[in-house]
């Protein structure tokens, strides 16, 4: 067989392993069949990365095998979903995000906590993280350059949905500096 029939074949066969695998989970009523069905469609899912290996190299047909098994799924939750209309929500509700009254004190603090102190924060976790993790160092560089947006938009995101803003500061003080007295130590 050529490469690209095997291809086709493990896409076959990620097809019929997410379908197995839906059927397993829709016959919660008997647990023998749903057993067998399980088992054999991750049996299902093991050939279809084998095969696509066999077709393009180990290396690119695992992943190549993962992304057929996640499209077969898709498609198959899309097949098998309800559409349901959903009512609007009423336009004299209003979703008021404090009840408490609006102070320019509230907003300098909550902007100065989203802004630097939660970037310090995050810098001061990936500092920790680069310094100490027991990784190589492209390992650690990289990964802990990653975690700055990543931890900063957390905690951006924790500092404008939370409506107490001390237990949000006191979080974000306490996190900055573990993590730079931890890169220091």
């Amino acid at each position: 067989m050529n490469a690209a029939m095997l291809v086709v074949l493990a896409a076959i066969l990620a097809a019929g392993a997410a379908l197995m695998l839906r059927l397993a989970w829709k016959r919660r009523e008997n647990p023998r069949d749903q057993l067998a069905l399980t088992l054999l469609g991750w049996l299902t899912a093991l050939a279809c990365a084998v095969t696509s290996s066999l077709a393009i190299g180990a290396e690119t047909g695992v992943v190549v095998a993962l992304i057929l098994f996640g499209i077969a799924g898709l498609v198959i939750a899309f097949a098998n979903a309800r559409w349901r209309n959903v009512r609007l929500p009423r336009d004299d509700i209003a979703l008021a995000p404090s009840q408490r009254g609006a102070r320019i004190w509230r907003g300098v603090f909550r902007f100065m906590l989203a802004g630097p102190i939660s970037g310090a924060a995050a810098i001061g976790v990936a500092l920790a993280f680069t310094l100490k993790a027991p990784l190589g160092e492209v390992d650690k560089l990289i990964l802990g350059g990653s975690l700055v947006p990543l931890l900063w938009g957390a905690g951006m995101a924790w500092t404008l949905a939370d409506d107490r803003i001390l237990r949000a500061a006191a979080a974000l003080l306490a996190t900055g500096a573990a993590g730079f007295a931890i890169g220091v130590i």
